[in-house]
């Protein structure tokens, strides 16, 4: 017996780009950045042990939650903690949480004042060497994801000598 095929849906190779990358292509001064760099600040070192925000879209926030106990807690939590983001960061317009059940990427540390470095700016001639790398892309979602993108690499590469090209 042949078993019946899943319907698939195509995604843009922007969308696959951004989804594989998640944050790291967000401008690191950008204030969803800056939101998903203080989600520590914002809920507890708690509930940061065990959740970690993934991206803000369309009012959205989309949360990784390491168990389904923390799922249960969290959608009681859910009202105080959408209460304290659109208070702290009232520009981003959140309207809503979203959690799933999923291992969480990194695991943060207990030190609340430990944080990863934002990226300086990209130099002129960075930008326009990723704007020249990107010349021929067709689509402007993916041209301008890729041009950040490598923009990123260009700066990571520019302050620290043994960033590893490959």
């Amino acid at each position: 017996m042949v078993k019946p095929r899943k319907k698939s849906s195509f995604h843009s190779v922007a969308h696959l780009i951004k989804k594989v990358t998640g944050n790291l292509v967000d401008h690191p001064n950008s204030k969803a950045h800056r939101l998903i760099k203080d989600w520590r600040r914002a809920v507890g070192d708690h509930v940061a042990r065990h959740t970690e925000p993934v991206r803000l879209e369309n009012g959205v926030l989309h949360v990784r939650v390491e168990h389904s106990v923390w799922m249960a807690n969290l959608t009681f939590m859910k009202p105080q903690i959408l209460q304290t983001l659109k208070k702290n960061y009232p520009q981003e317009k959140i309207s809503d949480i979203r959690f799933r059940e999923e291992s969480l990427r990194s695991k943060p540390t207990t030190n609340a004042k430990k944080t990863v470095p934002s990226l300086p700016p990209a130099m002129g001639s960075e930008k326009k060497q990723a704007e020249h790398i990107v010349a021929q892309v067709q689509d402007p979602d993916l041209k301008a994801l890729l041009g950040s993108l490598y923009e990123s690499h260009l700066v990571r590469k520019r302050i620290d000598p043994g960033f590893n090209n490959s």
